[in-house]
């Protein structure tokens, strides 16, 4: 599986410059978490979620869920608070964040 990112720029536009973005597992006791939030409209109604994987991608536990009205940032800032608080209750101490908001990772 490939995936790809752009680089933000002033304003709304992106660069036309593309990397390619590559998962890499960590070894020893590290577990990945994927999270991700979002907002119908901005602000609206949200909605969070993500899930907690092993180093070897095996899938452990997940989340989801609505937060009320809010905006996207908030949305994606609840995200990845419950996905570490999920880790910290199940016993991982040596968290990995994925998320796809350059102002929470």
């Amino acid at each position: 599986m490939r995936a790809y990112a752009g680089e933000p720029t002033s304003g709304s536009l992106w660069q036309r410059s593309i990397r390619l973005v590559r998962r890499t597992a960590k070894e020893g006791d590290w577990v990945t978490i994927n999270v991700d939030g979002s907002a119908l409209t901005n602000p609206g109604a949200v909605g969070v979620g993500g899930l907690v994987r092993h180093n070897t991608s095996r899938f452990m536990v997940g989340f989801f869920g609505s937060i009320g009205v809010s905006n996207n940032i908030h949305a994606e800032l609840v995200a990845m608070w419950k996905g570490l608080a999920l880790c910290w209750e199940h016993g991982y101490s040596h968290v990995y964040c994925q998320s796809n908001c350059l102002y929470v990772v």
